[in-house]
């Protein structure tokens, strides 16, 4: 029998959906001195990893086979990974998200007119419970708080003790892309244009990552869309950048920078005619969407 789990963010926070994200989700405790992480389900499979004792691990399947236990992890990167669920002991039902915006509000209540209790910033984690209504109920401190459920962000790393594995790697630089994306809402776009005062969508794209990492990219939207790691829809994290095929001709146009949250950042020839935040799940942009791309 495999009860499917969704998988979970873990790891130290300064903090922390719908009663259904709560069933979904699943944190244990190793409760061994040390763990053997394996290849299988079963003692005569290979022990791949070790994890030390009293390390928080995010399960994503719960599997019974033989009348023993086994969960599922994320170790490494595309593989499979084991432990015996006898060794480890239930912490909570939460989950960890990461925060994609700066100068974010916690609250006291669910309710953007509540107490401020503190402010959190793009990056930093938190240990969330449930969600109500338009809100993620957190943790803070030793008590419950709330924050606005669109400034955070489900998808991103997920560690296991001192270890990584990733749907995707977290981008520590994402907020320096960001921050330097937003700077340039409203500047208006112009075909050919190289700013500061006036881009096209791959001119803004090329600025961002030159100001934010002294990266340098190419100079058009089909270049760079050639152009780092190539990332599947589902894999993408903010600071990514994704292409679309605006013309409908077949090949790559248009270029923008994801933000999380099925949002992105762009230079945009339409009737906004500069720097705007579009939505990449639904409408025109979800049908013209073409691939993603992670530079470093």
């Amino acid at each position: 029998m495999i009860k499917k789990l969704s998988i979970c963010l873990l790891g130290i926070c300064l903090f922390t959906s719908t009663a259904s994200y709560a069933a979904d989700y699943k944190t244990v405790k190793v409760s061994a001195d040390v763990l053997n992480v394996r290849s299988g389900t079963s003692i005569e499979a290979d022990v791949i990893g070790k994890i030390e004792n009293s390390k928080e691990i995010s399960v994503i399947n719960e599997i019974e086979e033989n009348e023993l236990k086994w969960y599922e992890i994320n170790f490494e990167k595309d593989k499979k990974a084991y432990i015996s669920a006898e060794y480890t002991s239930d912490i909570s039902d939460g989950f960890y998200g990461v925060v994609i915006d700066n100068n974010c509000n916690i609250r006291k209540e669910a309710d953007l007119k509540s107490d401020v209790l503190h402010k959190v910033n793009m990056s930093d984690k938190v240990y969330i419970y449930e969600k109500e209504g338009d809100f993620y109920k957190i943790k803070y401190k030793d008590t419950k708080a709330y924050i606005f459920s669109d400034l955070v962000s489900l998808d991103k790393t997920y560690i296991v003790g001192s270890a990584v594995a990733t749907r995707g790697e977290f981008r520590n630089d994402a907020s320096k892309i960001i921050s330097v994306a937003k700077s340039k809402m409203g500047v208006p776009y112009v075909y050919g244009a190289n700013g500061p005062n006036a881009y096209d969508c791959s001119s803004y794209t090329k600025y961002v990552f030159k100001k934010a990492l002294n990266i340098n990219i190419p100079r058009t939207s089909l270049e760079q869309s050639k152009t780092g790691t190539k990332i599947s829809k589902e894999n993408l994290l903010p600071g990514d950048l994704v292409f679309f095929d605006t013309s409908k001709k077949g090949r790559v146009n248009h270029v923008g920078i994801y933000l999380g949250k099925g949002k992105f950042i762009h230079e945009s020839s339409g009737s906004a005619k500069s720097v705007t935040i579009s939505d990449l799940s639904t409408g025109f942009y979800k049908r013209v969407y073409k691939w993603a791309r992670r530079i470093k």
